[in-house]
């Protein structure tokens, strides 16, 4: 089977909406031309693919499945794995479209002029109130409750196993031998 070639349509400098379902909202869209194998395509190049229209590390990229809506077809890329079952989802298909979720960028409200609170900002910059979201985390919270049990060494830790190493530059270690 000869090798498939994909060309990228890259949504960069908006934002999702929630508003009458998931939409893309104030950004721009290229295409970035230059054909990519899809078979040796992996996170690295992905990453500069999207570099010119403002990526950043951290930023986030999503790709929209064919034939879905972004309600039910963006799915995150985050890793080599992604890439993989991003091509082969695109057997077939010449072009996929990619959109940019930019953390650098400033968050604005949905509406013009509406100021956004830093607690909002924060919610958007780590990417909460996000349905993608939801397919990882049970709640917003579980991102902000860290548990820590309460250790009992017993005696048994660093300092007691310390105490059992022989010191060879001590007078006992020489008076063993």
């Amino acid at each position: 089977m000869p090798p498939e070639f994909l060309v990228f349509e890259v949504h960069y400098g908006g934002r999702f909406s929630r508003h009458f379902g998931c939409s893309y909202v104030n950004g721009d869209v290229s295409m970035y031309n230059e054909p990519y194998d899809s078979n040796c395509l992996s996170f690295f190049e992905l990453e500069d693919i999207v570099k010119p229209f403002g990526y950043k590390l951290g930023d986030l990229i999503y790709y929209k499945q064919p034939g879905k809506s972004l309600d039910n077809g963006a799915i995150l890329v985050s890793s080599d794995h992604d890439v993989l079952a991003m091509g082969k989802c695109h057997e077939g298909e010449s072009v996929v479209v990619l959109f940019l979720a930019l953390f650098s960028e400033n968050v604005e409200g949905d509406n013009v002029g509406e100021d956004v609170g830093e607690e909002e900002r924060e919610r958007c910059r780590l990417g909460l109130n996000d349905h993608f979201w939801d397919q990882v985390l049970c709640s917003n919270d579980e991102l902000f409750v860290v548990e820590v049990d309460n250790v009992c060494n017993d005696g048994v830790g660093p300092s007691s196993a310390r105490d059992n190493v022989l010191d060879i530059g001590r007078s006992e270690f020489w008076n063993l031998l």
